[in-house]
């Protein structure tokens, strides 16, 4: 591990899901500083903050989204739901709009307010899932 992965610093959402979880595990046991973000799954949550050191953030997605810290070099937009697996025609408007707040405007809220500590370090990374 270099010296630049210890000062990296890594936000995950979706971070209690199958494939957060995963990426918590990778970023963690490569020496990154790790956030996750997730909601209702304490259980895996507490898991990873104490297997790997990584940091929970319980955050729902579906309000505006107001970080505390907002100083990552990484930012993985992992979360997302389907709430419907009806057809098309048949999804009612509130789902459409729950859909399109967590898998739209959440990660661009986050983006949003991590991007201008990016532009001051001259680095950074974005990754949407």
């Amino acid at each position: 591990m270099s010296a630049l992965q210890k000062k990296r610093r890594v936000l995950i959402t979706g971070g209690t899901g199958s494939a957060g979880q995963a990426l918590v595990a990778a970023f963690a046991t490569n020496g990154y500083s790790v956030t996750f973000q997730y909601l209702r799954d304490d259980t895996t949550a507490k898991r990873l903050e104490r297997h790997y050191g990584a940091q929970p953030l319980r955050l729902d997605l579906e309000k505006d989204i107001v970080l505390r810290s907002i100083d990552f070099d990484v930012v993985i937009n992992n979360a997302g739901i389907n709430i419907s697996d009806a057809a098309t025609h048949q999804v009612s408007l509130d789902d459409w709009d729950r859909t399109l707040r967590v898998n739209l405007t959440a990660p661009w809220q986050v983006v949003r307010q991590c991007i201008p500590f990016m532009v001051k370090r001259k680095w950074g990374r974005i990754v949407n899932i």
